[in-house]
């Protein structure tokens, strides 16, 4: 997603729309809702890894929030997100058509059903001049829908009804029943059949002529390109009834569109790594596995598993990576049913991990996991239009860093924007800390124009910001040409106490 909006969460009344950029810092004082915001993230991958009662796993592994009531805010409400996605692949059945939409805006409404947990009130799909609102039953079983002024009241034959799985999203299904048969299906029967009658063609079973003549636009509201044809077919038929011929096409594809936006979040959460603010104690041993890691989990836990299960060829690529930038190399080595994790430094010897500095157990599964996602595995590209961005959430990676070593993990976010920009790789960093000297390091790279990282690539968000004597609690920012924080407020790094 490019950018996240909530109201009524946890202690924000409207974060506003906080755009993510390839790099997203976010700062302020403790407590000031840095990690209310940055556990989002992980929230979401929990709610779409797990079938729950509700919309939200509001208690999980990753996140514990409780219940709904003691996430909204205040306890009272209803808690409304927004996504803002850059570039969506509407998708029809079977993949047979798509189209890509871009900047949808997809507004949930979330209220509480029981004390424990949520429903989905409302939900709302915005693009181009169109806007798709569905209102949900408490009970959940089924929903009406309007686009642009078309309302499901105007087929009452047709029932709306709604299935939960393992989506984010409840699947939206028409069901139609006659004397002569029962379809039930994610398009509109009725609605296919008034926009025939529209358009002028004769009855048919399905909607391969329909996508024929409207070259895979389904989903746009530009009905100059849409319908052409119909157009050809209808010259001295007023502007109004083209209109409504081209809303009445959005509304019966208004069930695929859910399946769509559903697709795009799965993907999302396939593509997503959180890092905990703590990471796990290293161990000098660990029991060997006859399994396969593919992932690292939030608190790094399972890294030497993971750098196990690396190939011979994968594991040097690590750390070539890893010795140009930071000066040292990992190793695993393998004896009596047991694995140990080595870290050789530059001009020292082999050691344990365990002997080294705990700054090494703090930082090593953030750059893993960076380096897989990036260096790695096989990562889709953005030309295609086709994929979610890679999204790290990334919570104080300065713990138990020097200053320097946090000015190398500056360089490396830089040297990382810089390949992805080469392999058009769509990536997201959101990192919450208080690292000064990784703020001003930023700064100094964007300044140095050889390094390849720009303004345009990080973005600065401060919570808490009118306690600051700005305007807003959150103020969004960012760096200017000659890499200094625009309009940020005197004496927020200074240490002085009043």
């Amino acid at each position: 997603m490019d950018k996240l909006r909530l109201r009524n969460y946890r202690c924000f009344d409207d974060t506003g729309d906080i755009e993510l950029k390839p790099i997203t810092l976010l700062l302020g004082a403790n407590s000031s809702g840095k990690s209310s915001f940055i556990k989002f993230f992980p929230l979401l991958q929990q709610s779409l890894e797990t079938r729950v009662n509700g919309l939200f796993l509001w208690d999980g592994q990753y996140v514990d929030f409780k219940d709904f009531k003691n996430t909204v805010r205040n306890g009272n409400g209803e808690i409304v997100i927004d996504y803002t996605i850059g570039s969506l692949e509407a998708s029809l059945m079977y993949r047979r058509r798509s189209q890509i939409l871009t900047n949808v805006i997809v507004s949930m409404t979330l209220s509480e059903k029981e004390s424990y947990y949520d429903y989905l009130k409302e939900l709302t799909i915005r693009y181009e001049d169109v806007s798709i609102k569905y209102h949900f039953t408490k009970e959940g079983k089924s929903c009406s829908i309007e686009t642009n002024g078309i309302k499901s009241t105007e087929f009452p034959t047709e029932k709306i009804s709604i299935v939960f799985d393992n989506n984010l999203l409840p699947s939206i299904r028409f069901e139609y029943e006659s004397s002569d048969f029962k379809i039930s299906g994610f398009i509109s029967q009725l609605a296919l059949s008034e926009l025939n009658e529209l358009i002028g063609k004769k009855k048919r079973t399905g909607i391969d002529l329909l996508l024929n003549e409207s070259d895979s636009k389904l989903f746009s509201y530009d009905y100059k390109k849409i319908l052409d044809e119909v157009k050809k077919r209808m010259p001295n038929e007023s502007e109004e009834k083209i209109v409504r011929a081209a809303n009445i096409q959005i509304y019966l594809m208004s069930g695929l569109l859910v399946n769509s936006v559903n697709d795009y979040f799965a993907n999302l959460s396939k593509r997503f790594s959180y890092v905990l603010p703590l990471r796990s104690i290293m161990n000098r041993y660990y029991r060997f596995q006859n399994r396969n890691v593919d992932s690292i989990d939030p608190d790094g836990g399972n890294l030497a598993m993971f750098l196990n299960s690396l190939t011979e060829k994968k594991m040097e690529e690590l750390n070539e990576w890893l010795f140009d930038i930071f000066k040292f190399r990992l190793s695993i080595t393998k004896s009596e049913g047991h694995v140990e994790l080595y870290i050789e430094e530059e001009n020292k010897p082999k050691r344990n991990l365990v002997d080294v500095g705990f700054g090494f157990t703090q930082i090593l599964p953030i750059l893993t996991i960076i380096w897989k996602f990036v260096y790695g595995s096989r990562v889709e590209v953005a030309f295609n239009h086709k994929v979610t961005p890679v999204t790290i959430a990334i919570e104080q990676p300065e713990l138990h860093l020097h200053p320097r070593f946090q000015a190398y993990f500056a360089q490396m976010l830089a040297k990382v924007m810089e390949n992805c920009k080469k392999k058009k790789i769509q990536l997201r960093i959101i990192i919450e800390t208080h690292s000064e000297v990784l703020i001003n390091k930023l700064g100094q790279l964007i300044f140095d124009s050889s390094t390849g990282l720009s303004k345009e690539d990080v973005g600065v968000v401060l919570f808490n910001a009118n306690k600051e004597g700005l305007d807003n609690y959150v103020h969004t920012t960012g760096f200017s040409d000659d890499g200094g924080l625009i309009n940020w407020p005197f004496g927020f790094f200074s240490e002085d106490v009043y």
